[in-house]
């Protein structure tokens, strides 16, 4: 009887411990989340539940577009450390079913993940050979992520505005341009490897 009055007295106490923690909504994020990751002749991805994930372009050059879906799931994300061929002979287009990929200010840009691809931009007439210049390109504002390689084909650039909105410049993310100077935000956190590599 007494090992009975015991155990229940710790019961009670074990329930109105449990009773007293504070209460907190657990949500699990995408990157948490089950996914499998499969490839095709353009990218590697990550397969969710609901939406698909660009990892890495595959193709070493030529015309490559940005599907709505692959195998009947949305693709709505871009990794930010996700690689850019160095072929310049290569294009990155958007399916124009594909809501979540912009163009803003010659810039390719994932909605979802805020991350700035490529620097999709045509010289019309810059050249850094003959000393014309693009001058202050302006990276649109949300930019949260300047990619890998975004500007690999953009010699003519000398110089452009990066927005408080960026947190990090990706391995090479610069590196393509004719800059002679740049102001860093602080709010950029993160610089990687040859990020500011300039021609």
């Amino acid at each position: 009887m007494k090992q009975i009055t015991a155990f229940l007295a710790a019961a009670v106490l074990l329930t109105a411990s449990i009773q007293l923690l504070p209460c907190c909504n657990l949500t699990v994020t995408a990157e948490e989340a089950e996914f499998t990751e499969e490839k095709n002749k353009d990218f590697s991805y990550r397969i969710y539940s609901d939406h698909i994930k660009i990892m890495n372009i595959e193709k070493s050059g030529g015309d490559i577009v940005i599907p709505a879906e692959i195998d009947g799931v949305p693709v709505t994300d871009w990794d930010e450390d996700a690689k850019i061929p160095g072929f310049y002979a290569f294009s990155l287009t958007i399916d124009e079913e594909n809501p979540n990929f912009e163009i803003v200010n010659d810039a390719l840009i994932c909605k979802t993940s805020k991350v700035m691809i490529l620097y999709v931009g045509k010289s019309d007439g810059y050249n850094a050979n003959n000393g014309k210049w693009l001058e202050n390109y302006k990276i649109p504002d949300g930019v949260r992520v300047i990619g890998k390689s975004a500007f690999r084909n953009a010699s003519f650039i000398h110089s452009l505005t990066i927005p408080d909105t960026v947190e990090a410049l990706k391995l090479g993310s610069l590196q393509g341009t004719s800059l002679e100077a740049v102001t860093i935000p602080p709010s950029v956190t993160e610089i990687a490897d040859a990020a500011l590599n300039t021609n």
